[in-house]
């Protein structure tokens, strides 16, 4: 019988220390209602070595904005297509896109027989107007002595004024083709027409070749003036009322591999698109940036509407699993290591790097992994 006792005592006192144990365990692994998947060790040594960083929830911007796309433009003023006054033969050319040329400078010359046919026409009108003018001339005075019928004068002075006009239209084709009148008159013809560039800017596109006929209602060089780089974009119908000039835009290139930059809206269209409802909106850009873009270029932008702040982490510091954000805090630390705790969180906006935490309460006064925290969630 006392060995029974014995017995049962020894078993008794075996499992009260099991229990003991096994609450102690699960005390440590959920303390704070923490589940064991959501604990995170970090050793100090690796803290340190991948750069991690700490940081707590800080005020920030975040406006609401609209996004849109666009590209990089300029105004119409800005653009010139160059196209000969008169058809020709390009006799030379040595111009290539991408080279800056200065109004005035020398594109490419042109020949046609057209052109010493205009100028010897020119001569020819000349001679005959300054007889005609002296023939008037003395009508008039015939007339004056009434020496000469009304009927003489008329005639004289029909025949001088048609060849003034003649010689008028003659003066002003030979000018679009470049002919100086003082040279002709000198007795200088020239058998080619220069075609000289009538903005200062960079070529942006050649397209005849040596030798080939260039027709006056084809666009020979295209040139573009890139001081004033703007903003084209497009805004659906359902948020034009909410765009207004002075609002900041920031919008990305593809080119710029994530970069920023920064406009404000200059001016709202005043009408829609009837095909996809939209509006166009001019954005001006910062003068230190306009030379970084190239017209045409394709952005992505968001046009800032309301200025407001929230409390905001870091990108960095959330991390997308699952369809879920979450992010590390620090629940304590010993000489070894530290402490993280994943948290499940809803974020509100995002701007300029940083996210809008919704969850205040959870994250009120404490230390956030604000750098380092893709991995080990991830992980």
């Amino acid at each position: 019988m006392n060995i029974y006792k014995s017995n049962t005592y020894i078993t008794l006192l075996i499992a009260i220390i099991l229990f003991s144990c096994g609450n102690k365990e699960t005390a440590q692994a959920g303390e704070s209602g923490i589940a064991k998947e959501n604990l995170i060790e970090v050793p100090k040594s690796q803290f340190n070595s991948a750069n991690m960083k700490l940081g707590m929830l800080s005020e920030q911007p975040v406006p609401t904005s609209i996004s849109t796309r666009g590209y990089i433009d300029v105004p119409p003023g800005n653009k010139a297509s160059i196209s000969p006054y008169h058809g020709g033969f390009v006799k030379d050319i040595d111009i290539l896109p991408g080279q800056k040329v200065k109004k005035g400078d020398l594109l490419f010359t042109l020949q046609n027989p057209e052109f010493i046919e205009m100028q010897q026409e020119y001569m020819e009108v000349k001679e005959q107007l300054e007889y005609l003018k002296i023939d008037y001339e003395r009508q008039q005075t015939l007339a004056k002595e009434n020496i000469t019928s009304q009927k003489n004068l008329k005639k004289a002075e029909s025949e001088y004024k048609v060849m003034l006009a003649r010689h008028t239209g003659l003066t002003e084709q030979l000018k679009l083709i470049n002919v100086s009148i003082k040279n002709l008159e000198n007795g200088k013809i020239r058998n080619t027409m220069p075609v000289y560039s009538t903005l200062s800017g960079s070529i942006t596109k050649v397209n005849p070749t040596k030798g080939a006929f260039v027709n006056a209602s084809d666009v020979a060089v295209e040139i573009t003036n890139v001081e004033h780089i703007h903003l084209e974009l497009q805004v659906f119908e359902k948020d034009a009322l909410m765009i207004e000039e002075g609002q900041v835009i920031n919008f990305t290139v593809p080119e710029s591999d994530g970069q920023r930059f920064t406009g404000a809206v200059y001016l709202v269209g005043k009408s829609v698109d009837g095909n996809d409802r939209t509006i166009n909106v001019h954005g001006h850009i910062g003068e230190e940036d306009e030379d970084k873009f190239i017209p045409g270029m394709f952005v992505e932008a968001e046009i800032e509407t309301d200025k407001s702040t929230g409390l905001c982490l870091p990108e960095e510091a959330t991390v997308e699993l699952d369809g879920e954000m979450y992010v590390l805090v620090k629940t304590g630390e010993n000489e070894e290591n530290i402490y993280f705790e994943r948290i499940k969180v809803r974020t509100g906006k995002n701007a300029k790097g940083w996210v809008e935490i919704l969850d205040l309460d959870l994250l009120k006064d404490k230390q956030v992994l604000v750098d380092g925290g893709f991995s080990l969630i991830g992980g």
